[in-house]
């Protein structure tokens, strides 16, 4: 569809999430589309056991990456579903150069975000908008995000404890809340949850 269109050129195409800086950065592109429908995780990743796996592990840190390396460089991240939390954790500077746009999106409009991009304007799905006005926020409390950011990094129970000046015992019961308030059978389910809706 892109490629039909007169004034756009298709000048590469990648299937994993590590090709995607390296051809940004040889061939130059003027916008970047992240469709993760299509883009891969890594070789050798499993999706979702860790936060930069799995194509829709974290769409707006390759969209940072690609910011930092080709400034220039404007990204449209094409998402299966409206994700509030990829708007909340992204700061001003990133959003005047990264679009948002879901599946559901015409073609016109598609095209309409990539022209837009391409000439410095912003684009936000409404769909993405509504979304972060109408869905809950954070359930987890400070201390939880701390308990729980410290296992992400592979912290054992007494570890947090020591590191957090907390008994063992209270970390483990927070733990316990955290599996609740995320819906997670186990700590990994819950650091994956908290880290895909942006909550650590």
């Amino acid at each position: 569809m892109l490629q039909r269109e007169a004034d756009i050129e298709v000048i590469a195409e990648v299937s994993d999430r590590r090709a995607v800086v390296r051809t940004a950065r040889s061939r130059r592109p003027d916008v970047n589309v992240l469709d993760l429908a299509v883009l891969r995780p890594e070789p050798g990743a499993t999706a979702g056991t860790a936060p930069d796996t799995g194509p829709d592990a974290d769409p707006l840190q390759d969209a940072i990456n690609l910011c930092r390396t080709l400034p220039n460089c404007r990204s449209l991240i094409v998402l299966e579903n409206a994700r509030c939390d990829l708007l909340a954790k992204a700061d001003r500077e990133v959003l005047c150069s990264v679009g948002f746009v879901t599946r559901k999106a015409s073609p016109e409009h598609l095209l309409s975000a990539v022209r837009s991009l391409a000439n410095g304007h912003p684009v936000i799905d409404p769909e993405l908008v509504l979304s972060v006005l109408t869905e809950p926020g954070n359930p987890l409390t400070h201390r939880e995000r701390a308990v729980l950011a410290l296992a992400a990094e592979g912290a054992g129970a007494r570890e947090i404890a020591n590191r957090l000046f907390l008994a063992v015992g209270t970390v483990r019961n927070c733990l316990s809340r955290i599996n609740v308030k995320t819906g997670a059978r186990n700590r990994l389910q819950a650091i994956n949850r908290a880290r895909r809706d942006g909550w650590i």
